[in-house]
């Protein structure tokens, strides 16, 4: 085939953004204080923050949504107690994510 791409000229590949981890944290906790401040905002009878990461792939499984702001907010002052802050955020990018158009897609979070 005939490349558009002048010779000698490299082009990078194509990456994704990288999402910001003070924006994560922000999300997060805004999400779980306005959950706590409105009743019946997120499904169930379980505070958002008392639901449990259920993904047996993930570095936060088993934890709280509450204990991945900690462990998130921690690791962005530069404390690792548990996840790095990669970790940390990528968790929180998905409880982010979890409720997407207001219902949630179930395949991160569940009841305790």
């Amino acid at each position: 085939g005939t490349s558009v791409v002048p010779q000698g000229v490299t082009i990078d590949a194509i990456t994704p953004p990288v999402r910001d981890p003070v924006a994560e944290t922000i999300a997060l906790s805004l999400n779980v204080r306005l959950d706590a401040c409105l009743p019946g905002l997120s499904p169930g009878n379980v505070p958002l923050g008392s639901l449990e990461v259920c993904s047996a792939a993930s570095p936060c499984n088993g934890m709280t949504v509450d204990r991945v702001l900690y462990e998130l907010d921690g690791a962005i002052g530069g404390i690792i107690r548990v996840l790095t802050l990669a970790q940390a955020q990528a968790c929180a990018a998905s409880i982010n994510s979890e409720f997407a158009n207001g219902t949630s897609d179930g395949n991160f979070l569940c009841a305790p």
